[in-house]
This record gives C-alpha cells, structure tokens and sequence, in this order.
C-alpha cells in the first residue's frame, strides 16, 4: 500500500500477516516498481491454482501454492525493498478511509456501472432463469456476490456523497 506522509512523501508499506510490516520511502518509478512485482507475483499465484486444477484437489492446491506464494513475494518484495530508505510506520488507515480512497479513485461513472453489474447479478442468481439443476451451489454464490457487491458500492458512493 502507499499512502503520503505528513510533509508529503510518498511511502511503500507492505507486510504479511506473518512478518512484520516495513516502510520506504520511494518516487513514482520505485512505485510503479514495487507495485508491478507485488501484481505479477499475484497473477502467477492464480495461474498456480488454475494450472494444478487436473492435478490436485482446490484443498490441496491452497496448502500449496498459499505458503509457496508467501515465501515468493516476501522474498522479492524484500530484495527489492532493501536497497530504499526506511521510513517510519504510518498510522493504520481505517476501512473507510481505504473504500473512500477507492472510490474516488475509480470514479462515480465507474462506480454506478459495477453498482448496476453486481445487482443485474443478483437478480439474475435469484431469477428461476438460473436454476440449481442446471449449476448447484453457484447459483446462491452469485447471488451473495451480487447483493454483497453491490451493498459495498453502494457504500463507496454514499461516501463520496458525504465527502463533498
């Protein structure tokens, strides 16, 4: 995650739930850096589990890849990270903070879309156009989805409303 410091600064923070959080101060092409490397080790993490799908069960694949994910970008976000200035650790953002930074960085058009998306979603899970014969459990997971996706967007747009 980056977030600016008090005199404007921009620091790279990043720290699993196993490891300890570490701060640097970068510029705009340590940045894009830092976050391509975090992205692409991301992608390779999805790949991992759709490519092993023939070979093991979804369990089996996640004891795998999960650890094997962690130890991957630990490594390289450590590398990359240790030849960068430490900063000192910035205050926790709060929830609302983060969906309000979101939000305003997508933007209210984008916004509305996903917002129709998701509840065209639920309706269409909760619809007997989809049927649970026809595709089992994933008809009531779109359904979650949709109604949950769009509860969340609604809530980035009523805070946008109230930033104003």
């Amino acid at each position: 995650m980056v977030q600016s410091d008090a005199e404007g600064r921009r620091v790279f923070s990043y720290g699993t739930p196993f490891t300890r959080k570490r701060c640097v101060y970068v510029n705009g092409e340590q940045e894009r850096d830092l976050r391509t490397t975090y992205e692409r080790g991301f992608v390779v993490f999805i790949l991992a589990i759709a490519l092993l799908a023939p070979l093991a069960s979804l369990w089996v694949r996640l004891a795998i890849t999960v650890p094997v994910w962690f130890v991957f970008i630990e490594t390289t976000l450590s590398r990359k990270m240790a030849s960068l200035p430490p900063a000192p650790k910035l205050a926790a953002r709060s929830q609302r903070d983060v969906a309000l930074s979101s939000a305003q960085t997508m933007g209210r058009p984008l916004l509305w879309g996903l917002l129709i998306f998701f509840i065209a979603l639920g309706i269409l899970a909760a619809s007997p156009a989809m049927t649970y014969e026809e595709i089992g459990w994933h008809k009531y997971g779109a359904f979650v989805v949709g109604f949950g996706g769009a509860a969340y967007l609604a809530y980035q747009l009523l805070l946008l409303r109230s930033s104003r």
